[in-house]
């Protein structure tokens, strides 16, 4: 198959036609439908293509273009317009590469000067020193784009306009990075979280945290430590402020009152329970840690459940006027937690009878203590 190209002029107007051929000796059948990338758009219905000098299309003028290009070629080579020589360099090599076309017809169909188009440009020393300094003030500032970098460069002596600026700054292939969310420390487990669960008595204890405010509106911040197994609530630490060391403190008070450490402590990853301090004294204690993954607190239900409990019994009845009025009400309200409240889950025994009945007769039934808290 021939592609053959003529002109013909009829009156003022005057068209360039590509014809297509057969080989000689190949047989005269039906013609064959070339694809879009060859030589013509899919919408063509005919194989004979005529591109029309003096009337180009309505998107003609947006393509920049010469005619013969904007009449249906050019759409399917470029979709900017062909302003600058380096946009018409590339222009004159996708014709040259998608339709066969010489170098001296792709320059003359985008208006492309062909000494221009052999013409290799390098890069000036000037553009060399202000890659670099840009490449620098990347590397220093990655948050920065192409306008910060163009004030920064007008302050320091260069005179250059912006568009020079962004042109060099997408030429290094310069950008400002996509924000990606902070890194979440996790806590090191060294028992599954999913796999432990309390047989006896200061087995496992369970951490967590709970937040509530006073009359004047500060924060008030309540620790919580459980013993899985028989439901005690062990300590409600209240305070404005509640760090890793001061944890760490009421976890030793716990130890030196109980006179026992416990095997294990489940908590989740907060900044507080990843922090070396809890990690330390576990590690000096022979504690071992079991940290839930993030954002799955059912994987530590029993201080959930238990804390949801301070919520709806003390926290959402009472109303504190200083921060002592809180330890105090909180006190109160964790004896008689552990002292007075039938637990569903322990056969609607108190915790505190619940685990002196343990101590003194051994395990009571197994199966009380994995029951449902309400």
């Amino acid at each position: 198959m021939l592609i053959d190209s003529c002109r013909r002029t009829t009156g003022t107007t005057t068209q360039t036609e590509f014809v297509l051929t057969a080989h000689p000796g190949q047989s005269q059948g039906r013609p064959r439908k070339l694809s879009s990338s060859r030589l013509i758009p899919s919408s063509t219905a005919c194989p004979r293509v005529a591109l029309r000098r003096d009337a180009p299309s309505p998107g003609a003028a947006k393509l920049g273009a010469a005619p013969e290009v904007q009449g249906g070629l050019g759409h399917h080579l470029h979709a900017r317009k062909l302003l600058s020589p380096s946009r018409r360099r590339k222009a004159v090599l996708a014709l040259q590469d998608r339709l066969g076309l010489s170098e001296r017809r792709a320059c003359q169909l985008t208006g492309q000067h062909r000494s221009t188009q052999r013409h290799t440009p390098e890069p000036t020393p000037e553009d060399a020193a202000l890659r670099e300094r840009l490449r620098a003030l990347s590397r220093e500032r990655p948050r920065w784009g192409y306008r910060r970098a163009h004030a920064r460069l007008t302050g320091e002596g260069w005179e250059l306009n912006r568009k020079r600026v962004q042109r060099l700054w997408r030429e290094e292939g310069l950008r400002v990075p996509a924000r990606r969310r902070k890194r979440r420390r996790l806590g090191e487990s060294t028992v599954p979280a999913d796999r432990l669960a309390a047989e006896r008595p200061d087995q496992v204890w369970a951490l967590d945290f709970q937040f509530d405010q006073t009359a004047d509106g500060r924060i008030l911040k309540l620790l919580h430590v459980v013993d899985e197994h028989t439901r005690e609530a062990l300590a409600i630490e209240c305070a404005r402020r509640i760090d890793a060391d001061r944890m760490v403190a009421v976890l030793e008070g716990l130890v030196t009152a109980r006179g026992r450490t416990p095997e294990h402590i489940r908590c989740d990853n907060g900044p507080e329970l990843t922090a070396d301090a809890l990690r330390d004294w576990c590690r000096f204690s022979a504690t071992a840690t079991s940290c839930i993954e993030p954002g799955s607190p059912w994987q530590n239900p029993y201080v959930e459940s238990f804390g949801s409990r301070v919520r709806d019994e003390l926290l959402s009845q009472e109303l504190f006027a200083t921060l002592i009025e809180a330890q105090v009400l909180v006190e109160d309200w964790r004896e008689d937690y552990n002292t007075r409240r039938p637990h569903s889950a322990l056969g609607m025994m108190a915790p505190a009878h619940f685990a002196a009945s343990w101590r003194r007769s051994g395990p009571i039934n197994q199966r009380l203590s994995l029951g449902v808290d309400r």
